[in-house]
């Protein structure tokens, strides 16, 4: 059987003609040689640039077929390269058995419209919402947020089968006939007793610890993560005494957060550590006193998840699926400034962080790998005997 799997994430390549991922890895990918051995990934791909570090990176194996898509996002791709992609996507949906069309992304939702107009099965992979991306991106973004939200609606609901990285949000915004699971993205280490032992012990050693170390993983150029409004609570909280260390992990430009961190006067509190391998992700989350996912846009965050998998005690936003993750105790509403810092200041209490800890790893534990492949796996099966490609 022939997959296509539709992404509108990015690829690097190099001379050699390597291609690395961030996003798309090779544990991402491997969830769908469950169906099949013949795969083909559409995606944008961009060379490396002369002297960049692939440290960040993950070699995409070679069994993997990457057919580059153009970026037509632009002004120029919106005029002359859109009609192109979509024949280039039709070709290639034509000759293939299965797609998988991944939203909220522009790729994904052309692939899902061919698939319906020509009768090819396919799935689409509900991942975020359309409205909170271009509403929270910028001014122009909300222009178009309501015909964005509308079109992934009209197209996930007719669609035959959706998978959903949320347990409740995602279905009640995007309502589909078709059939569906809820089965997050997030590739987990081995979750073991130890992780939330060792968190326990790093807790009551700290009890009088004068500057509590916390981290956000999201991309740093992007406004609608709201690492800002961390910033601007830790200032606040700083004035009474309370400090903070802030560290951020993630792509972009730090320029525009910078300018934050200098509005409020915390240059010496806040730290861009840039990207770092997912590997070592989780070594960074264990020295972290607390995880904050601020975020007005999201799906279901998988940084949060691999926190809260380590007992990490951890704090978000009212966006999206974090309520579905955390203890109403631990959620503060997006935006809203004052309400995070009543939290962070509530956090501040060892016995507080000691009981979060607990609640934020058995959350965990339903997002191990064993788990969420068993349900998707058998979805696959559903989807493969319906169509019958096995």
């Amino acid at each position: 059987m022939k997959l296509t799997f539709v992404h509108d994430g990015t690829l690097k390549y190099d001379k050699e003609g390597n291609y690395y991922g961030t996003a798309v890895t090779p544990y991402s990918l491997s969830r769908y040689k469950y169906m099949s051995d013949d795969i083909i990934v559409v995606i944008r791909t961009y060379p490396f640039k002369e002297g960049e570090s692939r440290d960040r990176y993950m070699l995409i194996p070679s069994e993997y077929k990457i057919q580059h898509v153009s970026n037509y996002m632009s002004v120029k791709g919106i005029l002359f390269d859109r009609s192109k992609v979509r024949k280039e996507l039709e070709e290639t949906i034509r000759s293939s058995d299965l797609v998988i069309c991944r939203f909220s992304g522009e790729t994904g939702k052309i692939a899902a419209d061919i698939c319906h107009k020509i009768g090819k099965p396919y799935i689409v992979e509900c991942v975020g919402c359309a409205w909170d991306s271009y509403w929270n991106y910028n001014v122009k973004g909300k222009v178009i947020a309501l015909y964005q939200f509308l079109d992934q609606k009209r197209l996930i609901r007719k669609a035959p089968y959706v998978i959903y990285v949320t347990d409740e949000f995602l279905q009640r915004r995007y309502p589909t006939n078709g059939k569906w699971i809820p089965a997050s993205n997030v590739e987990l280490l081995p979750m073991n007793q130890s992780n939330l032992s060792n968190r326990i012990h790093k807790i009551k050693s700290e009890t009088s610890k004068p500057v509590l170390t916390v981290g956000t993983a999201a991309a740093i150029n992007v406004k609608y993560k709201g690492q800002a409004y961390v910033i601007e609570a830790m200032s606040i909280l700083k004035k009474e005494g309370l400090r903070f260390k802030y560290q951020l992990i993630g792509s972009g430009n730090k320029g525009y957060l910078y300018n934050i961190v200098k509005k409020y006067g915390v240059e010496d509190d806040v730290e861009f550590l840039g990207t770092i391998p997912h590997e070592k992700v989780f070594e960074w989350v264990d020295a972290l006193d607390l995880y904050i996912q601020p975020s007005n846009q999201e799906g279901l965050p998988r940084a949060l998840i691999e926190a809260m998998s380590r007992g990490c005690p951890a704090i978000g936003s009212t966006t999206a699926g974090i309520p579905e993750l955390l203890d109403k105790q631990a959620i503060f509403m997006r935006k809203k400034v004052n309400e995070l810092v009543e939290v962070l200041r509530r956090m501040v209490n060892p016995s507080v962080r000691l009981e979060h800890a607990e609640k934020n790893y058995n959350a965990a534990l339903r997002y191990q790998r064993e788990e969420i492949y068993a349900r998707r796996n058998k979805f696959f099966d559903m989807v493969m005997k319906e169509n019958k490609l096995r």
